[in-house]
């Protein structure tokens, strides 16, 4: 049985990708994970799967995630906000956090979309 997780996954594109795995790939096992910083659990509504709340920028959170053996990851977790004064945030959150995705990615053999 496939094990997918989706980063950013209550946000706009994150939780259409969700449903429309869930929908594709009924079987499968469906994880999204967001801080719920921009992404609203509304837009989960119909969602089946796991929802963890937490944050990418958190290496020791990210590292615990390990366990779930993930097949794929779908990288959508991301600022996005272009108005953001807070560079050392937005550093943090996009390139930081991706390296953690990719660091537990590389520990299970995983594929990163």
């Amino acid at each position: 049985m496939m094990k997918i997780l989706i980063t950013g996954g209550a946000g706009f594109i994150g939780s259409n990708l969700a449903l429309e795995i869930q929908n594709i790939y009924p079987d499968a096992i469906i994880s999204v994970l967001d801080d719920f910083s921009c992404g609203k659990i509304e837009n989960l509504t119909g969602f089946k799967g796991e929802i963890i709340s937490g944050k990418i920028e958190d290496e020791k959170f990210i590292n615990s995630l390990i366990t779930k053996n993930f097949d794929i990851i779908h990288h959508q977790a991301a600022i996005t906000d272009t108005t953001l004064k807070d560079e050392n945030r937005t550093m943090k959150v996009n390139v930081d956090g991706f390296k953690n995705i990719l660091n537990l990615a590389k520990k299970n053999n995983t594929k990163v979309i």
